[in-house]
């Protein structure tokens, strides 16, 4: 296994309640990509589904709170948070794109397998000349 990266935020520091601001979903978000590049490195493809639709909440919960910020920079404070949460999103997304290629892979591998045990021979390239 690896070793974890010091997190800034935990799930234990994570508010229970529903978020108040941009800090409180930074530190849900990173705790739940937590959860998720554990689950994608031990091959826990059964939690997924569950991650997926939390980060979809998520989503929305930070839409709706991106209307009430204003456009200036952000707290000095809260820099380190959303850095560490780029780099979640990084780290996510590298092991997101390497999981797809490995399905896309076995798919590739399962579609020439059942061409090849469809066919009749019809049309592919004969390998030997019978009778000549």
């Amino acid at each position: 296994m690896t070793t974890e990266t010091p997190s800034i935020a935990s799930a234990e520091s994570a508010p229970p309640n529903a978020p108040t601001g941009l800090r409180d979903i930074a530190l849900r978000l990173i705790a739940l990509l937590d959860q998720e590049i554990a689950a994608l490195r031990a091959h826990q493809v059964d939690e997924l589904d569950e991650i997926s639709d939390r980060k979809n909440q998520m989503l929305l919960e930070i839409s709706r709170l991106g209307r009430d910020l204003d456009d200036g920079a952000p707290d000095s404070a809260l820099r380190p948070m959303l850095d560490q949460l780029r780099e979640k999103l990084a780290e996510n997304l590298s092991l997101l794109e390497l999981n797809i290629g490995a399905v896309r892979d076995v798919a590739d591998i399962l579609a020439s397998a059942i061409r090849e045990a469809e066919s009749d021979g019809t049309y592919s390239t004969p390998t030997a000349r019978r009778g000549a």
